[in-house]
């Protein structure tokens, strides 16, 4: 896969039927109309990969759980990736090695016909690529790992 971080445009807005996702997800983040949008795409395989925002975390006053939600439309499916972000990753963006180790807690829905692990080795290339924020905010030399093994077997 040849993943590139790039802001959505209006075209792929419509043509993906963005607008129904962000309505879908727009709890789940802070920006309600989700300003200058960005996604990881592989034009070539139709294959794209958006954060969307984190649970809340209900014992905090305006706070967030370290669960991120992703969607990865694969085949043609829209694919909710819910990702919890490994208490061992680093916080500090200025600390070398900047890294983010993600525990996968959830794929869904997606059909019978897609390979699960493929599947994961696909989202793993994705998060990769996405680093920290995507074209927003690339930090140079962010180390990601994936820690799919013992989900959605």
């Amino acid at each position: 896969m040849a993943f590139i971080n790039e802001y959505i445009s209006e075209e792929d807005i419509e043509k993906y039927q963005l607008k129904e996702l962000i309505e879908k997800y727009k709890r789940y983040n802070s920006s309600p109309d989700f300003d200058n949008i960005n996604w990881t795409i592989d034009k070539e395989e139709d294959t794209w990969f958006i954060f969307f925002g984190r649970e809340h975390d209900p014992d905090m006053d305006h706070g967030f759980t370290r669960e991120h939600i992703f969607i990865l439309h694969y085949k043609g499916e829209d694919i909710e990736a819910r990702l919890w972000l490994e208490e061992d990753s680093q916080t500090n963006i200025y600390k070398k090695p900047f890294t983010k180790n993600w525990k996968l807690l959830s794929l869904s829905p997606f059909s019978k016909n897609i390979n699960i692990q493929e599947l994961k080795n696909i989202l793993c290339e994705a998060l990769k690529k996405y680093a920290h924020k995507g074209i927003r905010r690339q930090i140079e030399n962010t180390q990601i790992e994936c820690r799919f093994e013992e989900c959605c077997q």
